[in-house]
């Protein structure tokens, strides 16, 4: 019978396999942004005309009716796919922002980029295909001059992006119009670049700007990874700008001011690429770890965007918000004339939603500043950053657990019975490992929830992390209760000890997986090398006890039959010796057993050690 510690490992590593998925349905809503594909593409400048987007809309537009937009490639070529809005003129080129009006499709695909139905993209691939016709109808209230912008893909690696028609010129409004405008994001102006060194003003002997950077060393948005500066605009507000390295379009970067070195009860601003695209900044507050979307006692936020940047892989924002922000949802008053300790944060992937909180926990580690600073700092500040030593020492500790210890205990137990012949050492190790590795999981729980102090976002790791340490809980409890070995009811002791045995080592497995996982997303520079090492692990784990199965199937069928040194589970003030030693013949296989068993014994420590060396020197400060 195949034991359940070898199903427990089969189980873990097919419990590795991940999938993929493409776009060739249409464009994702996530690409109404910046209108460009995430595969490997060239993207063509349509300089020479190849594609036209023409339409028959007047200028001025009537409100309300329907109109056609065209696409089509000149000369005659037929292309793959494409992703057509109507925009707000006044956004240039390669930005992001919201579409207007709605599109009607039975053929196409309708996307919400901003609102529904203002976004249009392929269905599948398109075939045979060098022109297309799209049904699109005006906005009832006209507020601003269009444009019709369209992302042609030729082939999968030659892409024309955002391709505008003429502008189409907007009617005089009419504000006894019954449609009531659309509530949107704050306006913010979208710039293509930063025009002027963000830094140049704290420079000098009479600096104008409070700025941080990182690394402290960096000279410009060239070669820094992380900005922070602000400068008191009038007698009320804070001008602030967020600079940093993010995802391909995706991302936040973030500034807590706090009255203590530690996270919680704090004012967030933040800046944030949103569903769509769009490039939002936001003002937010820290409840403990986490954190809400804060607009204070009023309808209105109290930020005011003033412009937005977004590159394939950093993000700009500059807008202002009062100094004193009055009463927040929390109940609190952030003066920000007086001194705080100033917190950074980034993270580099996932898409926020433009009203809620920020999306996802900061995959690097945040970085406070050395000593407090008011809205009147100027120059430059200094930081560094807040030690996650807990999050590293929880993860050593259930290395060390389920990875080594628990592996080697539950092989002692199965395959090692009969390994000595005097003394039933098996027990005695496999007792000692398996207390030890009870303390090392509830003293790794204790440890990180004291250092998180609420349940963590990351929710599958720490659902299956609570499951396995509640595993380990209760067997040494169950042991204690165990019946007789000639009780009439002692194989339910058996099997609910291997059952919740093997159930904890499954789940460790599959913990241990997404623990990886939740190290690289909180940005720990762990090489995929650990990772793949690990899989190579398990995947050799399973062989070791795969290959002792069919052994025992072929070299001892009546395994359990045979006489072994299995006498723990006696009655109680029963013997510690074995009923009757092993025959001679067993000695050769009882060397096999031990050769094997420190081998496999020898394989797990080495890994264990190198995983935990590893999590010990991972860095991941935004430096």
């Amino acid at each position: 019978m195949v034991s359940l510690g070898l199903v427990a490992v089969l189980i873990g590593v097919s419990a590795l396999a991940t999938g993929a998925a493409g776009y060739s349905a249409g464009a994702p809503q996530f690409q109404c942004g910046l209108m460009r594909p995430t595969h490997q593409q060239t993207d063509r400048p349509n300089e020479n005309g190849n594609f036209l987007v023409t339409h028959n809309i007047p200028s001025p537009y009537v409100p309300g009716e329907t109109y056609q937009v065209m696409v089509s490639s000149n000369p005659p070529t037929n292309f793959r796919g494409f992703l057509c809005e109507v925009r707000n003129a006044s956004v240039v080129r390669d930005a992001s922002g919201d579409g207007v009006g709605l599109f009607s499709s039975t053929t196409f695909g309708l996307l919400s980029c901003g609102s529904p139905n203002t976004g249009i993209t392929h269905n599948g691939a398109l075939d045979n295909t060098n022109s297309i016709t799209l049904d699109w109808r005006a906005p009832s209230v006209a507020r601003s001059d269009l444009t019709v912008r369209c992302t042609v893909v030729e082939t999968m690696t030659t892409v024309y992006t955002q391709i505008p028609s003429n502008t189409i010129t907007a009617p005089v409004f009419d504000p006894t119009a019954t449609e009531p405008p659309a509530i949107t994001v704050p306006t913010q102006r979208p710039v293509t670049s930063i025009d002027v060194d963000i830094l140049d003003a704290c420079r000098g002997s009479s600096p104008s700007k409070f700025c941080f950077t990182q690394p402290s060393s960096c000279n410009s948005t060239s070669d820094c990874r992380f900005v922070y500066t602000h400068r008191e605009v009038g007698s009320d507000m804070l001008e602030v700008e967020l600079f940093g390295v993010t995802g391909p379009e995706s991302g936040w970067l973030s500034v807590a001011y706090s009255a203590d070195a530690a996270m919680g009860n704090d004012d967030v601003l933040a800046c944030e690429v949103t569903t769509g695209g769009i490039v939002v900044a936001k003002n937010l507050h820290n409840a403990g770890r986490s954190n809400v979307r804060d607009t204070g006692s009023s309808a209105s936020p109290f930020i005011t965007p003033l412009e937005t940047l977004r590159t394939s892989d950093t993000l700009y924002c500059r807008f202002q918000r009062p100094l004193m922000t009055g009463a927040t949802s929390a109940g609190d008053d952030f003066d920000l004339s007086q001194p705080w300790t100033y917190f950074f944060g980034s993270r580099s992937t996932g898409l926020g939603n433009a009203n809620g909180a920020l999306s996802g926990q900061h995959n690097a580690i945040p970085v406070a500043s050395t000593e407090q600073y008011t809205s009147q700092s100027t120059g430059f500040g200094s930081a560094s950053a807040l030690s996650r030593n807990a999050v590293k020492a929880h993860g050593i500790l259930m290395v060390l657990a389920w990875t080594g210890a628990a592996s080697i205990g539950m092989f002692l137990a199965r395959y090692m019975k009969k390994a000595w012949v005097s003394k039933p050492y098996w027990f005695l190790f496999h007792r000692g490992i398996m207390i030890s590795v009870f303390i090392l999981s509830v003293a790794s729980f204790i440890l990180i929830f004291v250092d998180v102090g609420e349940y963590t976002n990351y929710e599958t790791h720490g659902a299956l992390g609570i499951i396995v340490v509640a595993l380990a809980f209760i067997q040494p409890f169950m042991t204690l209760l165990r019946c007789g070995p000639t009780d009439d009811k002692r194989w339910i002791f058996n099997w609910a000890h291997r059952g919740v045995g093997a159930a904890a080592q499954i789940l460790g497995i599959v913990a241990i997986y997404f623990g990886l996982d939740a190290y690289k997303d909180l940005g720990f520079d762990m090489d995929d090398f650990y990772k793949t090492t690990w899989i190579v692990w398990v995947a050799v784990c399973a062989g070791i006890w795969v290959a002792f199965e069919i052994y025992n199937l072929v070299v001892d069928p009546q395994e359990e039959a045979a006489p072994t040194t299995d006498i723990p589970m006696t009655e109680k003030g029963g013997s510690d010796e074995p009923a009757k030693p092993p025959p001679k013949q067993l000695i050769e296989d009882y060397k096999l057993r031990r050769a094997v068993f420190l081998t496999y014994a020898f394989l797990s420590v080495v890994f264990a050690l190198v995983l935990c060396i590893a999590i010990g020197v991972a860095d991941n400060s935004i430096e």
